[in-house]
Formats: structure tokens, sequence, C-alpha cells
């Protein structure tokens, strides 16, 4: 029975309908290696530190990542910088070469390399603006040539070692392959107290037995850096003194094949002459660059033999010169017709600093085993904590070292 009521029944409440709406999504947590780094963004520019070079994690299955101790710092450093004129390019990276330890492993390579590894080796990427000089780094083993520090020598020794040794290694390799390079070679070094050139003088003693003197071009204290650090083998150098012949070392190299008589100076200053019947020498070696000695290169190097250089027919500038330039018409005629019209080899060295270079003469484990069995030694001229790199950059561009400028990197 229907009830009448004194009021109508409430109204329906109104629903809005129900739709789906496109939200943003909440951002993921992403895990990076932190890093501190020194950089540069234009050559005029001041070198400083940035936090902005992280390593995203986690890492590539064939990658490591290598908390950088020490780096060894080297010219091409400064001759990449000198090639960005303004600040484009962003953060640019100095430092090629390093020692450190694994913190951390890829999937793959996990057989081969452990967390807590020493290790030291080449981080060479001029073009990529990554450097050494940061706390942290990432590294291909198929590229970045990477070995097993030593336990003999130092980590500064190693930080110091794999770019110059590998540099002198792969020129005497090659000069001995095609043989220019024998036991009773004559050998004449255009910079013998750069790290290249005594690399190159303790391979050619201790390793490939050289039994003739080497000549060396170098300043008046270059005896004395061989007398601290090379004493088994100082009394088979001969020393020319470039500062005494206002840089022209080819008039007293002329003057003593000539007479057959050598002309050094005691610490006194006094002359001291020194028999010589060597004669003209079978292989120039040149870490300085100059077209002195090549413009008497009849009256200095045999018929046949090898002319070498890692600079160029130009005294290298650190404050000037630009990576991976340009030679002259006159440097690349002698490298296409040089053992024709000149009567011996001229090379430019280039050194291919890819681990997968290392396939024809496995240079990498090789440079390795002569640190480890003591053929050779990392010369160190001075020691820096990164904090002081405008001072080592400095003292580099003053072209004075006499041996490795290894650079402290701070933990963090």
């Amino acid at each position: 029975m229907d009830v009448p009521h004194p009021s109508p029944p409430p109204k329906e409440l109104p629903v809005e309908p129900t739709s789906l709406k496109r939200v943003a999504r909440p951002i993921r947590h992403v895990k990076y290696v932190a890093t501190k780094a020194l950089i540069f963004y234009s050559k005029d520019g001041p070198m400083e530190f940035t936090y902005e070079k992280r390593i995203k994690t986690p890492i590539s299955k064939n990658k490591l990542v290598v908390e950088v101790r020490h780096v060894g710092l080297n010219p091409i450093d400064m001759k990449i910088r000198n090639g960005y004129k303004n600040g484009v390019y962003g953060e640019i990276g100095l430092g090629r070469e390093y020692s450190g330890v694994v913190n951390m492993v890829g999937e793959n390579l996990q057989s081969q390399w452990h967390e807590g590894d020493e290790v030291c080796g080449i981080y060479f990427h001029p073009h990529s603006g990554s450097g050494t000089l940061q706390s942290s780094i990432l590294v291909d083993p198929s590229e970045d040539p990477i070995l097993l520090k030593p336990e003999n020598i130092s980590s500064q020794e190693a930080a110091g070692s794999m770019y110059c040794l590998g540099t002198a290694f792969n020129i005497l390799d090659k000069l001995q392959r095609s043989g220019k390079l024998k036991p009773d070679s004559n050998i004449l070094i255009n910079g013998g107290t750069s790290s290249v050139g005594m690399f190159a003088v303790q391979l050619l003693k201790n390793y490939y037995h050289v039994v003739k003197k080497i000549v060396i071009v170098t300043t008046s204290t270059g005896s004395n850096v061989y007398s601290e650090n090379f004493p088994d083998f100082v009394d088979d150098m001969i020393f020319i003194n470039y500062l005494n012949c206002r840089g022209k070392s080819s008039k007293p190299l002329r003057q003593m094949i000539k007479e057959q008589k050598a002309i050094e100076y005691d610490d006194a200053g006094s002359e001291i002459k020194i028999d010589y019947n060597q004669g003209k020498f079978d292989i120039v070696l040149d870490f300085i660059g100059g077209y002195d000695i090549l413009s008497h290169s009849s009256s200095l190097i045999h018929s046949g033999g090898a002319y070498v250089t890692t600079v160029g027919d130009y005294v290298e500038d650190y404050k000037g010169d630009v990576f991976d330039s340009w030679d002259n018409p006159s440097a690349n005629a002698r490298k296409m017709f040089g053992s024709v019209l000149w009567s011996y080899s001229y090379t430019h060295f280039h050194f291919d600093t890819n681990a997968k270079s290392a396939s024809k003469n496995d240079w990498i484990n090789r440079c390795g085993e002569f640190l480890e069995k003591g053929v050779v030694k990392c010369v160190i001229d001075k020691n820096y904590h990164w904090k002081e790199h405008k001072e080592a950059f400095s003292y580099m561009g003053t072209q004075r070292a006499q041996g490795k400028l290894i650079m402290e990197v701070e933990k963090f």
C-alpha cells in the first residue's frame, strides 16, 4: 500500500564521467660514479675543476672503472689544449696516461680483472674531451692499453711510463724489424734527456745490447742526469751540449766525425777531448725537432741509414704547437722519396696508442715486462698535487724537464 509523503524524494546526485588522464611519470633513480676532473674550455682560459663528468652505472659489460691515483704529464697535453681556440666544445679533459686501482668490473671482464687490481695504462682520447686527470675513468681494455702495475715500481713511476716507453719501444722495434737497428749500429739521439730519449737509451743498452757509444744531444746537465740514474752505462755515452753551439748541434757533430775527437766539459767548464772513431751515424732519433741536423745529413748520416723524428722539421714549441698538425712540404717529400733522393729513410713517427695495434708486436705486455724486470725505469723530474696544476704546466712549458712530471690525483 502506498503511503503519501509530505516532501518529494531527493534528487539523484550528479556524477562526472570517469576518464584516464596522462600524467608525468616520477623521475627514476639513476646511479652514477661521482667524479672530480681537471678541465679547460679554451687554450687561453683557466684550468678548473668540475664535477659534471659522471660515470653512469651499471657500466658496460666490457669496461672497467679505474680510480686514478697518479697521472704522467706529456707535451701532447699542451698541444691538444693549443688546438682549442674557443670554448664552443665545452669541457675538455687533460692527461693521457695514469696509474690507479680498479673499483668496478664489467660482467664480461670478471675473469680477467678484479676489484682492487693496481693498474697502469694509456687513456688517449684527444678528440672526445676525456682525460686521466679525473678521479675515476671508464676504460675499455679492447681499445685502451692497460696492464697490472709491476710490483717493483711505485704508482708514480707506473703513471709516467707507458706512453713514452711505448713510443720508444715501437720506434726501435720497427727499426730492428727493417734491419736498420743492429748491435753495432752507430746512433745519435737529439733530446737524450727527454723521457722518450731516456727510455730509448735504456732499451738500446739493456735490451738491444748496442755496443757502440751513443751520442746524445742535450743540455749541460744531461750528463749529470745519466750519471745519477744510469751509472752502469753512462761511460758509453758521448754528450753534446747544444747550448754551447747556440742550438746548432750539427757543427760539433761534423767536427767530431772529421777530427775523430769529441769534446765534452767537466764540472769546471774545461774541455775534455775523447777519441771518436765511429764515423757517421746509422740511426738518428730526434725528439726535439728542427732542420739543423737534416740540413747536414750528407755529412752525418750513412747511406742507407734512418732518421726518425717524433716532432718534425720545426723545433718543438709546447706553447704554440697544435696536436695532429700537418707536416710541411719538404718533410712530406722526404717521407716519400728520402731513401732515393737523400740516401736515407725519413720517418715522422706517430704513436698508435690503440690496444688493437699491439697485435703486431705485443708492445703493451712487452713494456710491462721491461718495467718488471728492471730493463728500464721511469726517471721522474718533479711530483705535483693536481691542485698545483698551474705550477706543473708552467714548468712543462719551459721545456726544461729532464724526466717525467707526475701529478697526484686526490681521492674523491
